[in-house]
């Protein structure tokens, strides 16, 4: 909110400045109190005072569409995904019917098709190995490196769900997942806001979320954690945002990865994503402003 300040004072001083600058117009001397203030100034004090309010007003409209057209695009994004998600599973259930899975001929044209991005299908612990040529020599390298973060799931829904209202509180549920490899040693915080119109004006801080994560704790790989939490509803609300931030290490303890994000749900499409642009520098900013 540093820019809205910025703009205020500006527009102050060039009215401050444009008033002092016709006192000798607008001001007679001759007379005392308010009385001084002749005609003209009865104009041009109330067309200062505007000067000053509307920069800040347009400012506050421009950020309003912004944010409108964000959400607009964040709509667009969800409604594609899920058509592309329509048309991968119609795909796969043709590829079924054309394919017998677990005929050689099938995975013989995975293993071609793998092979061309220097991949190799591990059919017994059903994972794909990354191949690399060094001086005429295969080596696998086997992808163990593990990426913490919330995951949409068939069994748990949205990585971030809403499930019901209940006693003034929204309750929710998270879903994380230690993909490509296992990890630990979690240092991990998240904090939430809410948006409740279509202004960043009501944003709207909401406090920590339980991390149900440790240091220590861990993860095998592909492994979920998942748990609920609430938010009151003291302001109604359709977005939700939660940053995620801190640290994680693999199994042994030996790299640490660095997480930083913010994940939306909007509350009547239970629709789940992560966030970027000004929004997400308006939800950290409000967050900063209470935790330290």
């Amino acid at each position: 909110m540093l820019l809205p300040l910025i703009i205020t004072a500006i527009s102050l001083f060039t009215a401050i400045v444009a008033v002092i600058a016709a006192k000798e117009v607008i001001w007679d001397e001759s007379k005392n109190g308010w009385r001084k203030l002749n005609l003209r100034g009865y104009v041009v004090i109330p067309c200062a005072i505007c000067m000053s309010i509307l920069p800040l007003v347009q400012y506050f409209i421009q950020n309003d569409e912004e944010i409108k057209k964000e959400m607009g695009r964040r709509a667009e994004t969800v409604k594609h995904d899920t058509q592309l998600r329509k048309e991968y599973e119609t795909s796969v259930s043709l590829m079924k019917k054309d394919f017998d899975t677990s005929s050689d001929k099938t995975l013989r044209i995975v293993g071609q098709i793998l092979a061309k991005q220097n991949d190799s299908l591990d059919i017994a612990n059903k994972r794909i190995i990354k191949l690399m040529h060094d001086s005429g020599n295969i080596k696998m390298v086997l992808p163990d490196q593990p990426v913490f973060q919330l995951v949409t799931t068939d069994e748990f829904g949205p990585a971030i769900n809403f499930l019901k209202f209940e006693n003034g509180f929204n309750h929710y549920s998270l879903t994380f997942m230690s993909q490509d490899g296992s990890s630990c040693c979690y240092d991990l915080k998240i904090s939430a806001v809410v948006l409740f119109d279509t202004t960043l004006l009501g944003m709207a801080y909401k406090g920590p979320v339980r991390m149900a994560l440790t240091g220590t704790d861990n993860l095998a790989k592909d492994e979920i954690r998942h748990w609920s939490f609430t938010i009151d509803n003291s302001h109604p609300y359709n977005w939700l945002y939660l940053w995620v931030r801190g640290t994680y290490g693999d199994r042994n303890g030996t790299h640490t990865y660095k997480l930083d994000k913010v994940y939306y749900n909007h509350k009547s499409a239970n629709t789940f994503g992560d966030m970027q642009g000004p929004i997400q520098t308006s939800v950290i900013a409000n967050i900063r402003k209470f935790e330290k």
